[in-house]
């Protein structure tokens, strides 16, 4: 991880390595964590698309669902005010054993200490071009 600046940068990347390590190993039902996390409201743009909190807990399922590890690298955090932007390595390991490494570029809107928005772009490093849809399918 880069240096963080400001210790609203190294609150905001620990949130974020919470975040992803309880939504990629869910300790209780996947829609508890998510709902801990999330806003009723919660909207997620992803390459084009839109999902609501519901296809986000889809989406997380489906690929939880084919993956036997996942895991986040924080790689640069910035906070500003309710707004986390980070640059994130996301490496899976699919239940076919093959690999999947994506670089995410994101920004998290939060509102009431949970995230509220996700805005963000993901692109696939190693794997198969069949896994583009990663950051979104459900």
């Amino acid at each position: 991880m880069n240096q963080l600046n400001t210790l609203a940068d190294e609150r905001a990347a620990h949130f974020l390595q919470k975040l992803f390590t309880d939504l990629f190993n869910p300790r209780d039902e996947l829609s508890i964590v998510v709902d801990e996390y999330m806003t009723d409201d919660y909207v997620q743009l992803v390459d084009g698309k839109t999902l609501n909190n519901s296809q986000f807990k889809q989406h997380l399922e489906a690929l939880l669902d084919s993956v036997e590890s996942i895991s986040a690298t924080l790689e640069s955090v910035i906070a500003s005010g309710n707004t986390i932007a980070d640059i994130h390595i996301i490496d899976a390991i699919k239940k076919d054993g093959s690999a999947v490494k994506a670089k995410v570029i994101a920004f998290f809107y939060l509102r009431g200490g949970k995230v509220a928005k996700v805005d963000e772009l993901t692109y696939i490093i190693e794997g198969n071009s069949a896994d583009k849809d990663m950051g979104s399918r459900y």
